[in-house]
């Protein structure tokens, strides 16, 4: 059966033969005013082709107008050539600026091109803006008296180490001397701290380190004769000692002289310095009084000069009254022959404070030349 529709009256089913073809589409018959005609069928998707609905071109820029006419929109849609700004960005888009792609902030307009910025912002260096231009850049002003909503009449400075703790209200400064409160942190050694939080009973500050300082208690040493006070460097702290009565130790004494000119006979010396080593044994100048007993020991003799052969000259340390004649000790050594030097590291010779000493040169064979050199020392008892 083919179905066809009747407007106005009613739908009608034909019926078809088993063996009759059936059209590949189906026809609209139109029935007004006794006629009918016949239009074009669908096309393949059940729907009425556009050259039916109306005439001109149907295409994505036109629309079907009430006068069965395809047309464009008025103004034609965006222009090809024309910027414009959007939130977001849209892939179909062309000549878009979206705000999406800017940074969170004030926005700023450029002249002529229309393009968006964030603005950057502004500032002043000792001084304050003043005034903002359209682009936001900024006047920058010092503060003058003019700017302030009254005027302060306090003037003033704080004297050196002083600090202004409180402004009253015509801002005049209250000068004070900072306190240990007024620290915020500990006073490093380079500010002058001491890295101690409390002091210690009969304690000084010594250098621990270069970063350090370290308390030492001080010991009791009261004995105004013999205590004496001693430092360990090593552990940093003090002890008390026993001071020596007397020299002791290497309490040493060297003595030296030489004669002043070439000794070619006896001759006295007056230990100490250049002396010109006269040949009387009791002459005052050519002795010396002793300051300090002890005892007289190591002595060296040295000649400027190299004896010949079968020269004999000795060196004595002689000691007793000044003014007398006084004695050889034990204390000497021979140049002999040839040599030009001699010691003596065996033997001592007393020493008596309050008598005199002297070096007596012995010519005892030959004929010795040369200026004489002498060192020996005395321990003090």
């Amino acid at each position: 059966m083919r179905p066809v529709l009747i407007l106005g009256i009613a739908l009608l089913c034909l019926p078809v033969a088993a063996n009759e073809s059936r059209p590949s589409d189906y026809s609209i018959m139109l029935q007004q005013s006794g006629s009918a005609s016949t239009v074009a069928p669908l096309d393949a998707n059940a729907r009425v082709p556009t050259v039916r609905l109306g005439t001109g071109t149907a295409d994505s820029t036109t629309f079907l107008r009430g006068d069965q006419s395809w047309a464009t929109p008025a103004g034609g849609g965006a222009p090809t050539d024309a910027t414009y700004i959007v939130q977001t960005a849209n892939g179909s888009l062309s000549a878009e600026q979206a705000m999406g792609a800017l940074g969170t902030g004030l926005v700023k307009n450029t002249t002529t091109t229309g393009v968006q910025s964030i603005y950057g912002g502004t500032s002043c260096t000792n001084q304050f803006p003043r005034s903002l231009d359209a682009s936001g850049a900024a006047t920058c002003a010092s503060v003058a008296d003019a700017d302030l909503s009254q005027s302060y009449s306090g003037v003033g400075a704080c004297a050196a180490n002083q600090w202004a703790s409180t402004l009253n209200d015509n801002a005049a400064p209250t000068c004070t001397q900072p306190a240990f409160s007024n620290l915020s942190s500990t006073a490093s050694i380079a500010q002058g701290g001491t890295t101690e939080t409390a002091s210690t009973e009969d304690a000084i500050l010594v250098g621990a380190s270069t970063t350090d300082w370290a308390t030492a208690v001080l010991p009791s040493c009261s004995n105004a004769t013999t205590s004496k006070l001693l430092y360990n460097s090593t552990t940093n702290a003090f002890s008390c000692g026993t001071d020596q009565t007397s020299a002791g130790g290497n309490g040493k004494v060297a003595i030296t002289g030489r004669s002043s000119a070439s000794l070619t006979a006896d001759s006295y010396c007056a230990p100490g310095g250049t002396d010109a080593c006269g040949t009387s044994a009791t002459a005052v100048l050519n002795q010396n009084p002793i300051p300090l007993s002890g005892t007289f020991r190591n002595l060296y003799v040295w000649t400027s000069a190299a004896q010949g052969s079968g020269d004999n000259c000795a060196a004595y340390i002689r000691t007793g009254t000044c003014n007398g004649t006084l004695a050889n000790s034990a204390l000497t050594c021979a140049i002999v022959d040839v040599d030009q030097d001699c010691s003596d590291t065996s033997n001592t010779a007393t020493a008596t404070a309050g008598e005199c000493f002297q070096v007596f040169y012995d010519e005892a064979a030959g004929s010795c030349v040369g200026n004489i050199i002498y060192s020996f020392e005395l321990t003090p008892s």
